[in-house]
């Protein structure tokens, strides 16, 4: 199986090189690192075109739906891996991917899980993160999500949903891609040691921008007829929740520092 890794990028000049450096660490390197660069205005093509193994490629239609969907086409791999700007892989990343796909040849896409490596308790963020992904799946009748931050998905996967992605600045993209994938009847699983750190900044922002962010994930399930009636309100209670919990264990760090230097969290 070839392997892909994309990363859409939109000045990302405090995060890209952490990321990198831990792709140029894996002891399985993955086929190509795609970049699609999104407009960015800063640095970050400077430090993209520091690292020779990177492909890049510009998108200008501005929108990480646009900059992943044109990573995604651009790629030949039978297996695509798409995580952020300020993802941090373990080294042995890819080749858990590998292992995955291997010992279940029937799988068209994973995802895993995350934590966040600048909040004051990584641990507990983890902790939080997961126990709302399990509640959404339980909530929503076993409708699986993918994160944005790290996912695989089969190319052939990928084709068969291309023409139904919806582009829409209110609903969060990966969820959109993980739904329509669900109503082709794929099979999308959770992978709880497919583990990727990643920086709590989106949460580091005024309430307003906060509130819609959390808003955007019932609003996506919502979107696609998913959630009936009632059932709405307990999902943006639950959303709610997690996301005042995850912002009340970045603040402090937020007003304290820059979200640039990273600590991986090992939760073996």
């Amino acid at each position: 199986m070839k392997i892909d890794l994309i990363i859409p990028v939109y000045n990302e000049q405090d995060f890209l090189a952490d990321c990198l450096d831990s792709i140029q660490q894996q002891t399985v390197k993955p086929d190509r690192v795609i970049v699609v660069n999104n407009n960015s205005t800063d640095q970050s093509l400077e430090i993209i075109q520091s690292y020779p193994f990177v492909t890049i490629i510009n998108e200008s239609k501005q929108g990480v739906f646009y900059a992943r969907t044109t990573g995604f086409d651009y790629s030949k791999a039978d297996l695509m891996v798409r995580i952020d700007a300020d993802t941090i892989l373990p080294s042995d990343y890819i080749q858990t991917v590998q292992q995955i796909f291997t010992n279940q040849t029937n799988l068209d896409a994973v995802t895993g899980s995350v934590a966040y490596y600048d909040c004051l308790w990584p641990k507990l963020s983890y902790q939080v993160d997961l126990i709302l992904r399990q509640s959404l799946v339980t909530l929503l009748d076993k409708s699986m999500f993918l994160y944005g931050s790290n996912m695989v998905i089969k190319k052939s996967a990928y084709l068969k949903v291309r023409p139904k992605l919806h582009f829409n600045p209110k609903i969060h993209e990966d969820i959109d891609l993980a739904l329509h994938c669900q109503e082709e009847k794929l099979n999308l699983v959770y992978k709880k040691e497919l583990l990727v750190n990643i920086s709590s900044r989106r949460f580091a922002v005024g309430f307003k921008d906060f509130m819609l962010y959390a808003l955007a994930t019932p609003a996506t399930y919502f979107y696609h007829r998913k959630l009936k009636g009632l059932y709405f309100y307990p999902l943006l209670f639950l959303s709610m929740i997690f996301y005042l919990l995850i912002w009340l264990n970045v603040k402090p760090v937020a007003s304290q520092q820059s979200f640039k230097r990273v600590n991986p969290v090992n939760l073996e």
